[in-house]
């Protein structure tokens, strides 16, 4: 950097103030009150030389100035340099003087970040990479490749910036790239699915799930043509608001919305049970997961539509390590399992499995690979849906979510299986899982991707 600066007290009135990154300047009060203590600045302005003699152009010190104009000062202490910098290093000290006093919000760190590449580029070229930015800058260049690809983000996603910090934004940015990715892998596959390419049981994996409202879509289905309804609805205990796993947080990016009233809850539990009993066979069953809070009441509706029910639930228990749910882990236990009941359309319904057992030890989907709160792993679906129908049922799922047990069925056991579902966020993960999976693997998506990361 040509020079070295001079310090000098100048007249505010020969300070342009030109175009700062800093936006917003904050409590200016307190700064003023240092200012009366002090009779100056502890920290001086930072200016450089005009071509006009007597001139400056302020490169950090925003605030700072701010406080001075509102004091009615004439006169600030300045550490001056030479009219010859160019604009780059104009931009590096503004950024190291306000990185140094911690003075930028994330947002316009970011902003000067990104300006300060392009005019590195404006003046090198575009072949200067990250490494040189970061050198620059004094960053780590995993930090500065960071930044930048955010403040990019921001540009083209303007909500990014409100939030509380840079790693919520982060987050965000992260998962809204990732629901995009999923969203184009899922536009592609829809594309593909009427083409000879695309094989034949992928084919039939992308129709089954259906983007539609359950309570529309099943009076169109026919009467007595099913073998199982497995139901998995939200389970009318606030599971949308529960803390899932260590972060304490659900998963970013996708939407999911609890029945906030009892009432709610048993309504759709009796609209959807009175269509599952007319689209059964009489050889027929339901299968409904719920909370065991509810577990009694979801079998007296179920009942009262006309179904046969058991009144002993089946249970999944979650061996160690898997994720537990917990609203209140202050004063609760965490709750490592999950229950449903059944019951059957007629006396003529029989288990395609002569008494199995009702507990079930498997592992629950990783939380590094779930696309569902409430998502039960394939290799759990597997065994309970051979406990009630044999290769070649065919099964309804009201509520598909992560379509897991659509990918069971069809991929595995050789079922019909047709699932709905209102969430095209939800639709379009497990359109991307159809669409990265090999036909050839004995083992399905969620099982695969969490051996690997074990």
């Amino acid at each position: 950097m040509p020079g070295r600066s001079r310090h000098a007290w100048i007249k505010l009135a020969d300070i342009e103030v030109g175009e700062r990154f800093r936006k917003d300047y904050g409590d200016l009060e307190s700064l003023g009150k240092s200012i009366d203590e002090h009779g100056e600045l502890l920290q001086p302005l930072v200016v450089k030389e005009t071509d006009v003699a007597g001139k400056y152009l302020l490169l950090a010190g925003g605030r700072r100035y701010a406080a001075h104009i509102e004091r009615g000062l004439v006169e600030a202490k300045a550490d001056i340099w030479p009219a010859d910098l160019t604009e780059l290093e104009c931009r590096k000290i503004e950024l190291a003087e306000n990185i140094k006093r911690k003075s930028l919000t994330w947002q316009e760190e970011l902003e000067l970040t990104a300006e300060v590449e392009r005019l590195l580029k404006k003046e090198k070229g575009d072949s200067v990479t990250q490494q040189q930015v970061a050198e620059l800058l004094g960053k780590d260049r995993t930090i500065v490749t960071r930044d930048l690809q955010l403040s990019k983000d921001m540009l083209v996603v303007p909500e990014l910036r409100e939030a509380k910090t840079k790693k919520d934004a982060l987050i965000k940015a992260n998962a809204l790239r990732e629901r995009i990715i999923k969203n184009e892998i899922a536009r592609r596959v829809t594309a593909q699915a009427g083409r000879d390419r695309l094989d034949t049981i992928k084919k039939k994996l992308a129709d089954s799930y259906v983007l539609a409202d359950c309570l529309e879509y099943m009076p169109t289905l026919k009467e007595g043509s099913f073998d199982l309804v497995e139901f998995d609805p939200p389970y009318g205990i606030g599971f949308d608001k529960l803390k899932v796993g260590r972060s304490g947080k659900m998963d970013e990016g996708y939407s999911y919305t609890d029945f906030s009233e009892v009432d709610e809850y048993l309504k759709f539990i009796r609209q959807v049970g009175t269509e599952s009993f007319r689209i059964l066979k009489d050889t027929g069953w339901i299968l409904t997961w719920c909370s065991v809070i509810h577990a009694q009441r979801t079998l007296d509706v179920l009942e009262e539509v006309g179904f046969l029910v058991n009144r002993l639930p089946i249970i999944w228990v979650k061996p160690p390590g898997s994720v537990a749910n917990n609203n209140n882990p202050d004063i609760a236990f965490n709750v490592n399992y999950e229950v449903a009941v059944y019951a059957r359309k007629t006396k003529l319904a029989a288990l395609n499995m002569r008494g199995p057992n009702s507990t079930f030890h498997v592992k629950g989907v990783s939380s590094a690979v779930r696309i569902h709160p409430s998502e039960k792993p394939t290799s759990l679906m597997g065994i309970v849906l051979l406990c009630f129908v044999p290769s070649g049922a065919k099964v309804f799922c009201p509520c598909a979510g992560s379509g897991n047990t659509l990918f069971t069925g069809i991929a595995s056991k050789a079922m019909t299986v047709i699932g709905t579902d209102t969430s095209e966020a939800f639709r379009n993960a497990y359109l991307s899982r159809v669409a990265l999976w090999n036909p050839n693997d004995t083992v399905l998506p969620d099982q695969q991707k969490e051996e690997i990361l074990s």
